[in-house]
């Protein structure tokens, strides 16, 4: 008889590849957590997980850990999780990896918690200071970070005074997170000199800094602060200024990543956008993200820039300008680029058709691109449009691994839109991409964004891309097709 280790060890229940096909079929809800990971992390269904459980012991030793690794406490992504009790959640504190606090759980944690082997905790909702429950909440939070000073990611959300005011930032419990790698601050007044003790506190660990509505931080507050290893750094530049987090990229010798957000007005000059970029002085800054759309400021940013290998920015106007700025500074270099179309107050069907013949620009000019996204944020963006202008020129980026274009719309008359989503169900798809060696991947309400890609635009698309061999990631309208292995013979597709 075999030793009980290797019984254990061999357990047919707990070979990888069984564990790996019983996680296909659990079903998985996203949820973003966008200082922490660009993506959307995935977790599982409780309900679902509780049934596999049940199974044996062997696969509830297994799986049970999975169950507690992230702890959402929102009500309206977790419901189940905001109704657990304090001595529930002890019980399983040694599985909790990632905590996320919602306000009506926080009111009745106890004060002691102890999560030991807590790795991210995110306080993603505004307490209310005006009542007494809301300065509990806060008070509570303060306490539970004391209580885990041996977290890496920090999110901590500023509690709610009044809309002319923000909260004091504390520092108390943050000085003492001797492991934090991830900061995320939003609503606070750091005035006083309070941000520069934080991050003297936490320099020799920190790796990513997000600031967002940060008030009252000076010049001098950070002027002789280095950080070493910050490579990604998130701040908004405020109307009233608040020149110490405008300063900290160049507190930032190893930065690689910026993200900006904007609340500007007509009292500050748009024009120092381009000199505040040229004096960052990080040789690996070449990555540079803009969060909303600052028409002012896209140009002077990207010819700021020495080198730029990845860019995101919002417009509401894709024009000549902007373009040009990106191939003549950037054309060689850029490997990532993502345009974001927001919409007007009064549309224009000319001036759309315009941004779309300048991204096709783009498609023939890049030839660098490894990636490329075009998301429209209600632009009345077709698919006609695409067809008549998206391969008129000759695409020159033939690296493209992922090409993505996100709120495209059908242009079908009224009458026909019910036919046209019967005949472009996902089901309808399936057959096309396949044919072409592709597969489509599994994604959420794949049946809401399905009706909106049309049979023709997908067949050319797929047809069009068959010589670019790098290209492994196509995602229309949030439906992900995955390429797999190349058909034998292009007979398939041509039927």
């Amino acid at each position: 008889m075999e030793p009980h280790y290797l019984q254990t060890r061999r357990h047919p229940l707990l070979l990888p590849e069984i564990l790996h096909c019983l996680g296909r079929f659990i079903p998985l809800w996203p949820f973003n957590i966008d200082f922490i990971d660009s993506g959307q992390p995935q977790i599982f269904d409780a309900k679902t997980l509780l049934a596999c459980l049940l199974v044996c012991r062997t696969w509830y030793s297994a799986l049970h850990p999975f169950l507690w690794h992230t702890f959402d406490a929102r009500y309206e992504v977790c419901p189940i999780f905001s109704r657990v009790l304090p001595e529930t959640l002890k019980k399983n504190a040694n599985h909790i990896r990632s905590f996320i606090a919602g306000p009506t759980f926080m009111f009745t944690l106890t004060d002691t918690l102890h999560l030991p082997k807590l790795a991210e905790l995110v306080f993603d909702s505004f307490s209310d200071l005006r009542t007494d429950r809301g300065s509990y909440i806060e008070s509570s939070e303060s306490l539970m970070i004391v209580r885990n000073p041996h977290i890496k990611k920090l999110g901590w959300k500023g509690p709610y005074v009044d809309i002319f005011k923000r909260h004091p930032l504390k520092i108390e419990p943050l000085i003492g997170l001797q492991c934090l790698t991830v900061l995320d601050l939003m609503g606070w007044d750091a005035s006083g000199g309070a941000l520069r003790h934080v991050l003297c506190a936490v320099a020799n660990t920190i790796t990513w800094i997000k600031l967002l509505n940060v008030y009252g931080v000076e010049d001098r507050d950070v002027m002789d602060i280095s950080l070493p290893l910050v490579s990604i750094l998130e701040i908004e530049i405020l109307n009233e200024r608040s020149e110490g987090v405008e300063r900290l990229p160049h507190c930032c010798p190893k930065l690689g990543h910026l993200k900006l957000w904007f609340q500007l007005r007509a009292t500050r000059d748009p024009g120092f956008l381009s000199d505040y970029f040229r004096s960052i002085k990080s040789p690996s800054l070449a990555s540079f993200e803009m969060c909303e759309p600052y028409e002012n400021g896209i140009v002077e940013a990207i010819q700021g820039f020495e080198v730029l290998k990845a860019c995101t920015f919002m417009t509401t106007d894709l024009n000549v300008t902007i373009t040009e700025a990106i191939l003549r500074c950037h054309a060689c270099t850029l490997t990532r680029l993502s345009i974001s179309l927001q919409n007007t107050l009064t549309f224009n069907i000319l001036n759309v058709q315009k941004q779309v013949e300048v991204f096709t620009i783009i498609l023939e000019r890049c030839r660098g691109l490894e990636e490329l996204a075009l998301i429209a944020f209600g632009v009345y963006f077709t698919d006609v449009m695409l067809l008549e202008e998206m391969f008129k020129r000759p695409w020159g980026c033939h690296k493209l691994r992922r090409f993505e274009i996100d709120g495209l719309r059908s242009t079908l008359p009224v009458e026909e839109e019910g036919h046209e989503i019967h005949s472009s169900s996902l089901l309808a798809l399936l057959p096309l991409p396949v044919g072409y060696g592709w597969c489509i991947q599994r994604c959420q309400a794949v049946t809401r964004a399905v009706y909106k890609i049309r049979n023709r635009f997908l067949r050319q698309l797929l047809e069009y891309v068959q010589e670019f061999s790098d290209l492994r990631t196509i995602q229309l309208n949030s439906i992900t097709f995955v390429r797999g292995s190349m058909p034998a013979s292009n007979s398939v597709a041509k039927r």
